[in-house]
């Protein structure tokens, strides 16, 4: 998963690399012997592109449309679409009804004015308080306090999180 704030025209690429990255070590951390078989098989890898900018998502979807004159080699070219995921396209309603840390992730994500920011924590410690996992929790936790480390805001944030840590003890 790329996690993307603005436009980014070269992401095809991008996420070509990842996934000739992951292959690549797959394919070294596999047997040689297991590598040469008819059977040997690559894993499935699900491309996706998490978007949270402002701006209209306007980057080629797949990587042909990046390759000059791409549309004249047809499949001699390698070629995939990776699979966007806009959270500002996404409603709070439907964020509520999902009601869970993937929900409370997107939920703090979308939400960029420090107004509204203490409604949007209230609203994803709800939806961490059913996440069965600890670790989940935490690792939320942690991504969010690094997403807002060195804004003006981040003291005033940080003791809105403390008051609801300690209702919802």
């Amino acid at each position: 998963m790329e996690n993307q704030s603005s436009v980014d025209f070269s992401i095809p690429f991008r996420v070509l690399v990842y996934l000739v990255d992951i292959w690549r070590d797959f394919y070294r951390n596999t047997n040689e012997k297991e590598r040469t078989l008819k059977s040997f098989r690559l894993p499935p890898v699900f491309p996706i592109v998490l978007y949270n900018g402002e701006e209209t998502w306007t980057a080629s979807p797949s990587l042909k449309g990046i390759v000059e004159q791409g549309e004249i080699f047809g499949d001699f070219l390698p070629n995939f679409r990776y699979y966007l995921v806009n959270i500002s396209k996404i409603s709070d309603k439907r964020l509520l009804e999902l009601h869970n840390s993937l929900a409370a992730v997107f939920y703090l994500e979308k939400e960029n004015d420090v107004q509204k920011v203490e409604k949007a924590i209230q609203i994803a410690f709800q939806f961490l308080d059913q996440e069965p996992d600890p670790k989940v929790t935490q690792a939320i936790l942690d991504w969010f306090l690094a997403k807002i480390q060195g804004i003006p805001q981040e003291e005033q944030i940080i003791e809105v999180i403390q008051e609801i840590a300690s209702q919802s003890k």
